[in-house]
């Protein structure tokens, strides 16, 4: 049993203000306080509920570009992924240097199979947060897709580089090395991250 793209890109998405005082009941009724009741809503799964917040949050101030983003990762968690692209689109308009929001594209984009706009939003993304870790690693599975192993390699290297104890990088990395026939290094990160994550026993890296 392998994981796949779509679980292992977005169970990375980036929530633009992650630390959320205000419960939904308590929030102002400003832009902002809106987008926090968007958050809390997002958090509990509850996403047509953010998404009516968010969509409040922009009708009081446009130019908010976390709520475009995070409404998007609203729809994008209910499936409709054209609607996020949208709306990670408008949150650049607002904020060219959004990583965030070229980061959630990115993601958008490889879960419709969409691999040469992901690739070019997970390269801004880190262009502009180069210690953005997750998007080092989800730009490794798009290349492994494409049969781009060096290059899937280099990516998953430099996540082992930035959080040396991600399992998830180690395994990724060792089915770039098996598929490549370097059975030596792939048996080693096999064994590195069966040894930070034990379930990996009970899955194969082919």
């Amino acid at each position: 049993m392998n994981p796949g793209l779509g679980r292992m890109v977005f169970g990375n998405l980036f929530l633009v203000s992650a630390v959320f005082a205000l419960m939904a009941q308590s929030a102002p009724e400003t832009a902002e306080g809106l987008v926090k009741t968007g958050n809390d809503y997002f958090h509990q799964g509850k996403y047509e509920l953010a998404i009516q917040a968010y969509n409040r949050a922009i009708e009081l101030k446009p130019d908010l570009g976390e709520a475009y983003n995070n409404r998007g990762l609203a729809y994008s968690s209910k499936g409709n992924q054209d609607q996020a692209i949208k709306d990670y689109t408008q949150a650049l308009k607002i904020n060219p240097k959004d990583d965030s929001a070229y980061y959630n594209r990115a993601n958008a984009y490889a879960f419709k199979g969409k691999w040469e706009m992901a690739l070019k939003d997970y390269t801004q993304a880190l262009a502009l947060n180069p210690a953005h870790f997750r998007a080092y690693y989800n730009r490794g599975l798009v290349h492994f897709r494409r049969n781009e192993l060096d290059l899937a390699i280099a990516d998953f290297t430099k996540v082992i580089a930035l959080s040396p104890r991600d399992a998830d990088a180690y395994y990724q990395r060792a089915r770039c090395y098996k598929k490549k026939g370097d059975k030596l290094k792939a048996d080693a990160d096999y064994k590195k991250a069966v040894e930070l994550k034990p379930e990996y026993a009970r899955m194969s890296y082919e």
